[in-house]
């Protein structure tokens, strides 16, 4: 049975406006491929990769608009990738922001995957797909290079300019529409899909001091601190996104919440909710979610929840689902590979 791959909903980032902007029918078109506009209004929701695929292709389709994978890519921004957007605004360099991607891309999508690489004077970010298509998908491929290239301008600055970018398919737009949004030579039917670029950019610091381009910053941290129905819900929201950290999390929290962490214990209480029992809760579906959805080691599943260690990561495991991670994860894939699984 075929994998079923999915992404988080942040992918379709300006979607609903987009088609706003064009007279489309938006909850039509979502319907058409299982999925809703509430599907939409968070970019922490996962959705099945193949459903975002079809629904770029029937969208541009219906519109008769070929480059509307490149025309979403440029109402994009490193929002879309949300902690795994955060963790590359903090690297120092772009090298290490680029190879942050690729070490943590399956908590995006396992799906695909972006590979650095370095000859000579250049660098090319090329991209790897994993979900296999029986039919030919472009639209994906080109919003997905429209945005890591806007990412590298967003990072870099207005300064970066790449040598060339290739993409594995043939033109389906206007050559000046690929040259308007990518400032380049664009080479069609190629190996594969990626991004050349002088090697010299590597070694720049990431920018993102300038009112501009911080302005993300404080729109995911009021969108993470908006009001819920309670305390509990919103409390599991800052955890989900501070999990990775070293920091504190009910230190951090309590900063966020503007509250007294020992005040916040107290509200908690009063509720029969335990700020521990939540932390296990969060860290427990994240586990689920890596094992089921990539490919990620156990050591690197562990790191990535903020585990100091395997043996306290597995402990807490069974402690909730009753077996050791490996055991799940087998688990699952045995119950998806037999023939009658749906």
């Amino acid at each position: 049975m075929e994998q079923e791959y999915l992404i988080r909903s942040g992918s379709l980032q300006g979607y609903a406006e987009l088609m706003t902007s064009l007279q489309g029918d938006t909850h039509a078109l979502l319907k058409q491929v299982n999925l809703c506009i509430d599907d939409l209004k968070t970019h922490e929701k996962l959705i099945s990769f193949n459903s975002m695929q079809k629904l770029l292709e029937i969208s541009a389709g219906q519109l008769n608009m070929p480059h509307f994978g490149l025309t979403l890519s440029q109402r994009q921004n490193i929002e879309m990738l949300g902690p795994l957007g955060l963790l590359m605004a903090s690297c120092n360099t772009i090298k290490e922001a680029i190879y942050t991607v690729q070490r943590y891309m399956s908590a995006h999508s396992p799906a695909e995957n972006w590979i650095l690489s370095e000859i000579g004077n250049t660098a090319s970010i090329t991209r790897f797909e994993y979900a296999t298509n029986t039919i030919p998908v472009k639209q994906v491929k080109e919003l997905a290079l429209g945005a890591c290239y806007k990412m590298l301008t967003l990072f870099i600055g207005n300064q970066f300019n790449a040598i060339r970018l290739e993409l594995s398919h043939s033109a389906i737009s206007d050559i000046k529409i690929y040259r308007h949004i990518f400032k380049t030579d664009v080479k069609f039917n190629q190996d594969a899909d990626r991004i050349i670029f002088d090697k010299k950019y590597l070694d720049y610091p990431v920018i993102f001091h300038s009112k501009e381009r911080s302005q993300y910053l404080e729109n995911y941290i009021n969108l993470a601190t908006q009001p819920f129905d309670n305390i509990e819900r919103k409390i599991i929201s800052l955890i989900s996104q501070g999990i990775e950290t070293n920091q504190s999390l009910l230190d951090s929290i309590s900063t966020v919440l503007k509250m007294n962490k020992r005040t916040l214990q107290r509200h908690l209480t009063t509720q029969n909710i335990s700020f521990k029992d939540l932390v296990a809760h969060v860290k427990g579906t994240k586990a689920c979610w890596y094992l089921s959805a990539s490919q990620m080691s156990i050591t690197a599943i562990s790191a990535a929840l903020g585990y100091h260690d395997c043996s306290a990561f597995s402990k807490a495991f069974k402690k909730q689902h009753g077996c050791s991670p490996l055991q799940w994860r087998n688990k699952k894939q045995s119950t998806a590979n037999k023939p009658n699984a749906r």
